[in-house]
């Protein structure tokens, strides 16, 4: 299914955190803070967090150790090509209340850990991208919810502007916000990321971070040029003089920069 806000994203999961769903499968772009509102809904409930870093045999271990915890793991597109590591994924999104898990090795590094046990463990599985040609992981996603969580730039405006009024951002910072909200739809990866870097480039200078902004998120050079001499001069006759192309193109750049 497909979700478009974030609040329909962070009911399920609550789900997840309520151990009423078995499994939950969140797949979207990079840079939309799915993993961030996971770890703030979870809060101080006990949980697992297992990202790409984890061996097949250490993550055994890890749920063993903390079995019955709800389970999330964070972008592991690469150990979904583990067999070993799919395996785990459908005992642990298994409809039955108490699943078993097995793994069968000669590895003195499994330590205390049985070959086998019983938990009540659930999952979440946090994607950037998931091959649903894949005929191994198709008995995972049968399992339970598979969202696809794919908002609106407007969505994601609205969500960094809670971010920006959250925390305790200087009077000379607000510029950055404002800046993209008056500009967010020429933006063509808008993400969360986008107005932390917008930040980081203010912090490093207040000065130049917004021709640095422009480039990054891949502002026409017409149009950046357009920006500056808005900032430098006062009338369209300075800016028009100044203007690197024609005066044509300065009216067509102007009308694309204050839709």
């Amino acid at each position: 299914m497909i979700i478009k806000n974030y609040k329909e994203l962070e009911e399920y999961i609550e789900m997840f955190k309520n151990q009423s769903c078995d499994l939950l499968i969140i797949m979207s772009r990079a840079g939309l803070g799915k993993t961030t509102i996971v770890k703030k809904i979870m809060g101080k409930t006990d949980f697992i967090y297992i990202n790409t870093h984890s061996t097949p045999l250490k993550t055994y271990i890890n749920l063993f150790e903390n079995r019955d915890c709800p389970v999330c793991f964070d972008d592991i597109n690469t150990l979904l090509r583990n067999q070993i590591m799919v395996s785990m994924l459908k005992s642990l999104a298994d409809t039955s209340t108490i699943k078993e898990l097995n793994y069968n090795t000669t590895s003195k590094l499994i330590g205390n850990a049985p070959e086998n046990f019983r938990t009540t463990s659930n999952v979440c599985i946090l994607l950037n991208e998931f091959d649903l040609k894949n005929k191994d992981l198709a008995p995972i996603i049968d399992r339970g919810f598979f969202i696809e969580f794919a908002p609106s730039k407007k969505e994601i405006l609205k969500k960094i502007e809670k971010i920006n009024k959250s925390q305790s951002i200087a009077d000379n910072e607000k510029c950055i916000y404002e800046f993209i909200k008056e500009n967010y739809q020429k933006i063509e990866n808008l993400s969360i990321r986008t107005y932390i870097k917008a930040v980081q480039l203010f912090r490093d200078n207040s000065e130049k971070w917004k021709e640095k902004f422009m480039k990054m998120v891949g502002f026409d050079e017409k149009l950046i040029e357009y920006f500056k001499l808005k900032e430098k001069y006062k009338t369209d006759k300075e800016r028009i003089e100044n203007f690197s192309w024609s005066r044509a193109t300065f009216y067509r750049i102007k009308q694309e920069a204050e839709e």
